[in-house]
């Protein structure tokens, strides 16, 4: 059984609130509430250029110009800030589902489009997201280096981020009628997690 000095457990804690917590958790869920899904899937598919450059900066990854590979990892990388810059500068209209189910239907759904205020904060956020997200899996490749075993590693960062999303959802959420579950896609959504 691989055992965890406190300087894992500290590495772990930190993971943690880097990747999940604050990235996954915080940044991410609020990127998404300013701004929209297609926004979000856009800054997600962001994060392997960010990673890419924070290992670049970090001498983890090298680059040739002279090879057709380096050639494709920065146009690649250039392509895909494009693309994401072209949908964070430009939103167009907002499109209402074809049909109305209650399955469907939430408590606190939004009907408002964002504001530019909140439209740029959104993108902020998400721009936070992909670097948090980089940078952890930058770090996680030294985390890895010196722990005893990747599960527990795996299994250590998933407890912590549990038990810190839990106090970031209580100081968020407060009204004890919020968390009572009722059959709508909450509730689906929450089963597919599970």
């Amino acid at each position: 059984m691989a055992s965890l000095s406190k300087g894992d457990m500290l590495k772990n804690f930190m993971q943690a609130i880097l990747g999940f917590t604050f990235g996954l958790n915080i940044a991410y869920g609020l990127g998404i509430k300013y701004t929209s899904a297609t926004m979000g899937a856009a800054a997600y598919n962001c994060v392997p250029v960010t990673t890419f450059f924070l290992a670049l900066i970090s001498r983890m990854e090298k680059v040739n110009l002279k090879k057709a590979s380096g050639i494709a990892k920065v146009g690649g990388s250039i392509l895909c800030i494009a693309g994401v810059a072209v949908l964070a500068f430009y939103k167009g209209p907002h499109f209402n589902t074809l049909f109305k189910f209650h399955l469907f239907q939430t408590d606190h759904q939004q009907s408002h489009v964002s504001s530019k205020k909140e439209w740029i904060l959104g993108c902020f956020l998400l721009f936070l997201t992909c670097l948090s997200w980089g940078l952890w899996f930058v770090l996680q490749a030294w985390v890895l280096r010196s722990c005893p075993s990747p599960l527990v590693v795996t299994f250590g960062q998933t407890f912590l981020s549990a038990i810190q999303s839990f106090f970031v959802a209580i100081a968020i959420e407060r009204n004890p009628s919020q968390w009572k579950l009722a059959w709508n896609i909450s509730l689906a959504a929450i089963l597919y997690c599970v």
